[in-house]
Order: C-alpha cells, then structure tokens, then sequence
C-alpha cells in the first residue's frame, strides 16, 4: 500500500527482535503489545498443534499449554516452517523484559501476565531464558513453573545441546548486512543461555537451593513431582532432577559474605546404581567403539609398540566371546565380523612382518577371512548403500586384502578380499578400497587398473542386479552375491581386462537388461515407460528439454575414482588421467539438453550428483594443469553452454570457489585462471544480454562472479586482497555489462564488504552510481537497501579522503546516498548525517 506509506512485509526472515515493529509496540504501548503477542502465539500454537499439549500446574491451577518440547525452543533456536514472524515477536518479548530488568524496572506484573494468560508452551520456554538473566525470579515470579518437572528436564537437554554446539541460529543469514549479523551473533550467544540451571553454578542452585529459608519450598515441590504421577513409577530423570533440588546432597561455604554450593554429591542409592551402569556403559563402549577406533589407527600414521601387540592379539583372539554384547534392546550397531575384521586389518597392514614371523598367528587372520567371506554376515535391519561402511567388515577386509596383494599379486584370498570389497553393498567400502589401491599401484601394476575395470563392470551391472533382487520375495538383494560371483571370478583369476570398458556402452547395456526385467514383470507398462527428450505444456510455445540419463550406477564410478588427483599423479601418470577427467567430463556434458533457440527452449532440470562430483573432480584439476596441457579445455565447454543451462554453470562454480580454490594452493593462480573465465565470458555471444532471457543470465552471471556467499569465502581471506585488486578493470566490465538486475548488485555489494575487496570499494562507487538510480520499487526487495548503506558506510569510513578529494567521485557517492535516503530509510537518513557532519568537521 505505497500509496498510503505503509510497506508490505510479509517475511521476518531470519527472525530476530528487531524485525517488524513488534519490540516497538511493547516499548510505546506494552499492554497492548503483550496482549497481541499472546493472542498471536497462543493462537498461532494451537493451530500447530492441534489442541495437543501438556498440562501446566501454574500455582493451584492447572490448564493445558499447548506444544511440544519443540515449540518450548520456539523463541530461541528451534524453526517452525513458515514462522519467523513468530520467532521475531516472542523475541520481541524476551528482549523488552531484559531492558526493563536492566532498567531496574518491576517485570513481575508482565511475567504474571503471561503466566495468567499463555496458552502456549513458547512462553515457558522463554521465560526459562528471562529467569536465567535475573536467577532472583526463580524465587519470585516464576516460582509456579518449576512445578513442571519435565521444563527442568526439557531446559537441561537444550542447555547441553547448545553447549556442544548443536544449536544453531534459526534463519538464512549468508546475505544479511554485517551490522545485522553482528546484531544476531549478539543475541544468540548471551551467556546466560548455557546456565545449568541445577547444577553449582547454575541459577536455581545458587538461589533456592542455598538458601535455608527455601527448604520447605523445595521439599513441597519434590514430593508434588511425584504426586503428579499417580501412583506411576518415578523416571529415572526424575528421580535425578529431584536429587539435584535436595540440599542435603550438596556442601556449602561462604565467598564474600554469600552462602555458595561448594559440591555436590548423590545419594548411595544413586550412586550405586550410577556405578553399576557405568561399567555396563564402559564395557560396551570398549566393544562398539572398537570399529571406530580402529578405522581411527588405520587413518593415522600410529603403529602398536612391541609391547602392545601380545596384548592386542590377545583381545582379538576373544573377541568372538563377546559377541552377545553387540545386542541391545534395539539393532545391534555392529557384527562381530565388523570387529574381527577391523583388528585383523589393523595387523595385516601396520604389523605384517610380526603376523608373519608366528606361522600360526597369519594362518589363524587369513582362515578368519575366508570364513567372512565364505558366510558375510546378514546386513543390518536399517542399513542403506550409501551409508557410511567405513567401520564395517567389508571395508576393513579391503584394506587387508589390498596390503597383502601388494605383497603377493598371486595370492588368491588377497584378490577375493580385493574384489569383495570393490563390489561391496556400501559405496564408501568401494571408494576406500580403491584409494587404498591408488596408493599401492606401483606393488599392484595393472592389477590396479583390473581393479578399476572390476568397478566400472559392476556399476553396468548393479542396476539390473538390484532390480532383478527387488522383484524377488524369496531373498534379500545384500545377501545374494550370484550376480557377483562371476566378476569376482574373473578377477581372481586375473582374466579380467586391464582396459577400462567404455561407459556409455555399458550404460546402454545396463538399460537393456532393466528394460528386459521391466518387460517381463511387467509387459502391459512397456509403452508408457518410453522417455521422451522433450515435451511442450498445454497452451505454451515453450518445448520443455530434458536432460540424458546414465543407466550404471553412477555412485559406483565415483567411488571407484576417488582417488583421482592430479597433484599425485607421477608424470608417466598425467596424461593418461587428464583423459579420466575429460572422459567424464564429456559424459556429463553429453547429458545437458542442447538448447539451440533459448527463447522457445528451456530445461527444467537440474545437474545430479554425478554432475557435481565431476564438476569437483575438473574444479581441483584446472589449477594443477601445465600451459600445454590447456585448462580451458575443462571450464571453457561448460561455459559455452551458457545461462540457459545455468544450473550446470551454478554446480561448476560452486566447486571451483570451494575444491578449486583449495587445489590453487595461491591467491594468484586461482586468480588467474578466474579472470580468463571472466574474459571469456564476456566475449561470447551466449552471454550477451541482448540474447535469451534474462532471469537465466542474471543466474549464470551471479555464479561466475562468484556472488553465493556461501559457497565464495576468498573475500573473507585478506590474502586475496591483492590478487582482487588486480582484476578491477575485469570487474568494471562485467558491471557494465551486466549489472542491469538488482540481485546482481545487491550480491555484488555484500561481497565487497569482505575484508579482501576492500580495494574495490572506490572503484565499485563509479560502477553502480549509474546503476542504482535506474531500479523501480520491484527492484529494491532483493536486499538491497539492507547491502547499499552498509557500503556506503564502508566507503566513507574506509575512503572518505578520497572521496573528498575527487569531485566526480564524491558526485557519484552523494547521487548513491541521496537515492537510498529518498527511500525514507532510517539507517540511511542516518548515514546521511554522519557524512554532513563529519565532511563539514
């Protein structure tokens, strides 16, 4: 409603009190501002909800609070979808309470307030939070609340997840203004937060439970915990939580004239109990973190001493006796192989020569193995393949089996172990076994390579394989290793070819044995599974193109190519995997729609994972790459497919400003090749405004210049400084050319806030001054007000002088100033102020 001066707001995204004009509301009318924030929370929970709550004792009445623990963490840090607008309001609330107590005003009228009409449990969460700035009104005010046991229990569990650092700040904001983001740290991170409510220290011990006076008190309210369970067994939380309110188990002294908890102690009850549990928890946890501590020492440079062996090899050779530990009341997380397999990998790879030097003891590991691998143990009930295997017995039989083929490429357990694994259920099994391998590949010779075949042969043939299990009731797909048995075969008899297969071959094959299944399962879908390669929408002109598929499975091969680093390739090496990376690469291209007329064209889908792990994979490779061997030849193609298959664009840049910029190793070089991107970008006609449609444009530009806060931390490293500052006549070209869209300049803006484009803030002020005062109203929802005045602050406090002294400069920055003031902004009216009156000082 502009025409009225009123602005339509219907986001406060990411909450914080100070959005929306709530706060304001309770300073100039507070009765009238907390009874809207009841009425809208209280509304706003039931709905949620659905009437379903707990029943909250608030003195001698009892009433139903509705919620849940999670809506008890609503003010704070727990998101609701769609409700930042109530997050802002209670955080409106909690801050209004903490000025008036840091006022020395009364907060107990308002607090009754809210405990007299709440009809939520958001407000027990945050009063929590206000008893925890002023602990005094646990014995006041908010006394009634610690009737509820389970808000003491709730509050504890939240404590202890903030502490660890679980808890994070509700909201997106990667494109706030820093004074805004500085505002929320603030506030997110107040100490108070952490208070340990019953514990020494904590705000409820050091008020009632030191104080003689509130024994009675808290007599009372220990035995009405219990009373409220009629008659049911106390839990055993609640019986903790009462024992931390009693004060006989604590020890008290006096520190400046205050009586303070000094210790505290449970009760023998308690603490025999505590005892017993806790050499159950020991014991268990020795044999359930085993496989983690072993996968541990097998990714460290840690070795047993002498002396640790003998008792190594002793707790392995019991280890099947304790099996029937690994079950619990639920899914065990382990299986003894897991742990068998894990500690005779441990020998295998670190201590071989010990094994070896006591026939017995390498003929006890090796006759283990076979029996895994003869009889592998049932998968877990809520195992997946991509879950993590990397402490399972597969992963672990790999890394032996790839040490001892290292040793001795004849040795038929060594290669059945190899194979196992390459082919195991879980794709991280595939991928550690294969850089294991990438390692050893001067011991393994072209064994390393028939391992690679042996993975891409098993991704052609997974997808059938899967597809076929699935279809039959009589077994499960993990436990059938028929498909298997063949490639292992071969494998083992070293039949297997050393010449990686070619992928689209086995893709086309691998669609030909699912259809074949699909048919005969199901004849009469036969015609409607037919995959068009595009499609036109009812009434539209536009022809909706879709993207190619692969039919191997596509984890397989990324796995099984892990390894695949340029750096670490010797130079016998590097042309061979330059033609891995562009194989793939070539691949994934062939699989973008070609958009031949971009205005009747369009793709709505998006690059899969495969795409970006190739994208990764060309991201860390471009950097490691000689003059001769041409970097442009990975980004270039990509490039050139330009904005209509800006999504592609987006996945490439998200790796080169992550994986790319780690492979440079120097600000200069990943620089150097960024700006030839730039350049290239700029020169070709798939780029130019004037062609295709421009929200595709806006997208592939923003991702190039590497606008996606998330994603571009170099503005964040002051060892960029330099190499940024030398790319400014780049720069101010793609501004010319293309900072036409207001999210392109607002994105723009906050990236020159980072420490390391400081030199690029006068430059920027010329750029956008003619810019700026051409966007509508439309224009300025995409933050951009939020990022313009906190440049223009950067740049008057960083470069006033300058400014001052280039009249054309200074003419472009007041023209930047008055636009965003004529908006009515109050920071910006502000902002104003500050540079009259510090330019007339």
């Amino acid at each position: 409603m502009r025409e009225t001066g009123l602005d339509y707001r219907n986001d406060h995204d990411p909450p914080l009190y100070c959005r929306g004009p709530f706060l304001q509301f309770l300073q100039l009318a507070p009765d009238q501002g907390l009874s809207f924030a009841l009425r809208l929370l209280n509304f706003a929970t039931r709905r949620f909800c659905e009437d379903h709550g707990l029943t909250v004792r608030i003195g001698s009445e009892a009433r139903l609070w509705c919620g849940d623990p999670n809506v008890f963490r609503w003010h704070h840090d727990w998101p609701v979808p769609s409700g930042s607008t109530i997050h802002s309001v209670l955080m409106a609330v909690e801050r209004w309470l903490y000025e008036k107590i840091d006022r020395g005003e009364d907060v107990d009228p308002w607090i009754n307030r809210i405990l007299k009409e709440s009809e939520s449990l958001a407000f027990a969460g945050l009063l929590f939070d206000v008893g925890k700035y002023r602990p005094e009104l646990f014995a006041g005010v908010l006394r009634p609340l610690l009737q509820n046991w389970l808000f003491l229990d709730w509050d504890r569990q939240i404590v202890t997840l903030r502490r660890s650092g679980g808890s994070d700040p509700m909201g997106l904001w990667s494109y706030q203004p820093r004074a805004m983001i500085e505002l929320g740290r603030a506030w997110y991170r107040m100490p108070h937060r952490q208070d340990m409510l019953l514990y020494i220290g904590g705000g409820i011990v050091e008020t009632l439970v030191t104080n003689e006076a509130e024994r009675p008190f808290l007599a009372q309210l220990r035995s009405g915990w219990v009373s409220d369970l009629n008659g049911e067994e106390p839990q055993e939380v609640l019986q903790l939580l009462s024992e931390r309110l009693n004060p006989d188990n604590y020890t008290f002294e006096t520190r400046d004239g205050k009586r303070v908890a000094a210790t505290f102690d449970w009760s023998d009850a308690v603490k025999q109990k505590n005892h017993e549990d806790l050499q159950r928890i020991a014991t268990d946890q020795t044999i359930t973190s085993f496989p983690f501590q072993i996968r541990q020492f097998l990714d460290s440079d840690e070795r047993f001493s002498q002396n640790q062996l003998p008792q190594f090899w002793e707790f392995v050779q019991g280890l099947e006796d304790v099996s029937p530990r690994l079950a619990n009341d639920g899914d065990p997380l382990h299986h003894i192989e897991d742990l068998l397999c894990g500690a005779i990998a441990a020998l295998v790879v670190k201590h071989h020569d010990w094994l070896t030097a006591d026939p017995e003891r390498m003929a006890w590991c090796r006759s283990k193995l076979e029996s895994v691998l003869g009889q592998p143990p049932t998968p877990l009930r809520f195992d997946s393949a991509e879950a993590d295997g990397d402490q399972k017995w597969a992963s672990f039989a790999g890394e032996a089996g790839v040490a001892l083929l290292a040793r001795d490429r004849d040795d038929p357990l060594a290669r059945r172990l190899v194979a196992a694994s390459v082919l195991s259920f879980h794709y991280s099994t595939t991928r550690r076994t294969l850089i294991r391998a990438s390692q050893r590949r001067e011991q393994l010779g072209e064994d390393f390579d028939r391992m690679l075949c042996l993975a891409l042969r098993w991704a052609g043939e997974r997808p059938a394989h899967n597809m076929a299990q699935r279809l039959r009731s009589d077994t499960d797909a993990e436990d059938d290793h028929a498909g298997k048995e063949p490639l292992i075969t071969e494998f083992v008899e070293a039949r297997l070819s050393t010449v990686l297969p070619d992928i689209l071959e086995l893709s086309a094959q691998a669609e030909r044995e699912m259809e074949a299944i699909r048919t005969r399962q199901f004849p009469e879908m036969a015609r409607k599974r037919r995959r068009e390669t595009s499609t036109h929408r009812p009434g539209s002109e536009i022809e909706i193109l879709h993207r190619g598929r692969l039919s191997v499975d596509t984890r397989v091969l990324s796995a099984a190519f892990a390894w695949l680093d340029l750096k670490a390739a010797r130079p016998d090496e590097r042309a061979k995997w330059l033609g891995l990376v562009r194989k793939f690469l070539d691949i994934t291209l062939g699989l973008i729609p070609e958009i031949n007329d971009p205005r009747r064209q369009r793709t709505e889908d998006h690059p899969d994972e495969f795409d970006a792990w190739v994208y990764g994979v060309v991201a860390r490779t471009i950097p490691s790459m000689t003059a001769a061997e041409g970097h442009r030849t990975l980004w270039q193609p990509i490039l050139d497919r330009g904005p209509p298959t800006h999504q592609w664009i987006e996945r490439f840049f998200w790796e080169w400003f992550t994986v790319g910029v780690r492979a440079a190793q120097t600000p200069e070089r990943f620089t150097e090749i960024w700006s030839v991107m730039i350049e290239h970008a700029l020169q070709s006609a798939a780029w130019d405004p004037a062609t295709g449609r421009s929200y595709e444009l806006d997208d592939a530009v923003f991702w190039l210049l590497g606008l996606g806060t998330r994603i571009n931390k170099i503005g964040e490293r002051p060892e960029f400084a330099a190499a940024l500052s030398g790319v400014e006549g780049l720069l101010a070209r793609a501004a010319d050319r293309w900072f036409k869209k207001s999210r392109l300049v607002s994105g723009f803006l906050y990236w020159l806030m980072q420490p390391a484009a400081v030199g690029l803030l006068v430059p920027a002020i010329r750029w956008l001054a003619p810019v700026i005062p051409t966007f509508d109203s439309y224009d300025w929802r995409d933050g951009l007000e939020g990022n313009l005045i906190p440049f223009l602050r950067a740049c008057w406090e960083r470069k006033g002088q300058q400014i001052s002294a280039d009249p054309d400069l200074e003419r472009d920055f007041r023209a930047l100033l008055a636009t965003v003031v004529s908006r009515g902004s109050h920071a910006a009216i502000a902002l104003r102020d500050h540079v009259v009156g510090s330019a007339t000082a």
